[in-house]
């Protein structure tokens, strides 16, 4: 089946969580226009089509969760503006084009503490921006797990050496809640080791990335 047409018309639809079914068609454009919405989970369906940007009216919006579909086309840059998105969970559809322009419209004081665009075909560098995302920012975060995925995409250049930078800030006590994947299947064979420095040894904070 579809998602209806008329929940764009609900008004006051808070949380639409359909995930792990069989839906096709695409998410009804109406509902990024929704002002109430503040959960959009599809996961594990059939969905296509551009990703959903919720409007900026929306103060409420979290989370959306549309991981394992068939959304075509780049990462918007407009989600990076999304006033109070903390969970951004896209992996495993077909996303083509490069991260700069999201990362370029990040802003310090975002929420994003899961950021989720593996197994896709996003080509181009790992951009400096994404060191924006709050899942790296000091500070208690409300989400029981920090999650950076870019594995099983096409990135290529040299391996994002500001990872490293942004994990020295973080206490121990975040860093227990913060895994990042950058590097495995496809990715891996594109990335480039940084170039060694002479008399630097290995930081221990390496160890808690996936590679």
């Amino acid at each position: 089946g579809v998602l209806p047409p008329a929940l764009a018309s609900t008004s006051s639809l808070r949380t639409l969580w359909a995930s792990d079914n069989k839906i096709s068609g695409s998410v009804p454009s109406g509902m990024t226009s929704l002002t109430s919405l503040v959960h959009l989970e599809a996961s594990g369906n059939r969905l296509g089509g551009k990703l959903p940007v919720p409007t900026p009216a929306n103060k409420l919006f979290t989370i959306l969760d549309l991981a394992n579909n068939q959304m075509t086309g780049p990462l918007p840059a407009t989600l990076a503006s999304v006033p109070n998105l903390a969970i951004l969970s896209v992996g495993a559809n077909r996303l083509t084009g490069s991260l700069t322009d999201f990362a370029t419209a990040l802003g310090t004081g975002n929420g994003i503490a899961v950021f989720n665009v593996s197994a896709n075909s996003l080509s181009g560098s790992v951009p400096t921006g994404l060191a924006l995302l709050d899942l790296f920012a000091k500070g208690t975060s409300p989400w029981r797990l920090n999650y950076l995925d870019l594995g099983s995409n096409q990135l290529y250049g040299e391996f994002p050496t500001w990872v490293f930078s942004a994990l020295k800030m973080l206490s121990d006590e975040e860093l227990r809640v913060l895994r990042v994947n950058i590097g495995p299947q496809s990715n891996h064979t594109l990335l480039a080791c940084p170039p060694a420095q002479p008399g630097r040894r290995v930081d221990p904070l390496m160890v808690r990335l996936e590679f």
